[in-house]
């Protein structure tokens, strides 16, 4: 097998996977309004389809709140900046450095984030970086893994 062989095999392998994982999900899951969230050194990321979080707003065809667009042009965020959005639903990437988890201390203590409805709902979900911040094929096959972990059999 060429490169361009394996290639179409993993992704037809990929595609059935992420189709299992879509169903598998509850529908209120799929229909919540979803931002991904990046905490990296002193910066809050907003992650759009052109990053990791393209397993969900492409593969599990999830919905970001209206606006959203803004900030994944512009990459970060303000917590502040947050509450202008609409959304059920934050899946919070936290870097692994001393920075990224003192931020992210920061962050959980701010009166901005706790009034963040899904913050009050109880829908936040945290995945530590490790190897999910890569922009690989693995790490979108790894996602839909973490996926089921968080999401499988829960509101």
């Amino acid at each position: 097998m060429n490169r361009s062989e394996i290639a179409e095999v993993w992704l037809q392998r990929y595609e059935e996977k992420a189709k299992i994982v879509k169903n598998q999900l509850a529908d209120i899951i799929r229909q919540d309004r979803l931002i991904v969230l990046k905490v990296y050194g002193e910066e809050l990321q907003m992650l759009g389809p052109r990053s990791i979080a393209s397993v969900f707003y492409v593969d599990m065809q999830m919905e970001g709140p209206e606006g959203i667009e803004t900030f994944w042009d512009s990459g970060t965020v303000a917590i502040k900046e947050l509450s202008s959005l609409d959304f059920e639903r934050i899946l919070l990437i936290v870097g692994e450095d001393e920075i990224s988890k003192q931020t992210w201390s920061a962050v959980r203590k701010s009166e901005d984030w706790n009034e963040l409805l899904a913050v009050q709902n109880g829908r936040m979900d945290i995945l530590m970086s490790s190897v999910l911040l890569d922009y690989t094929a693995f790490t979108h096959e790894l996602m839909l893994d973490e996926m089921l972990k968080l999401w499988q059999d829960r509101p």
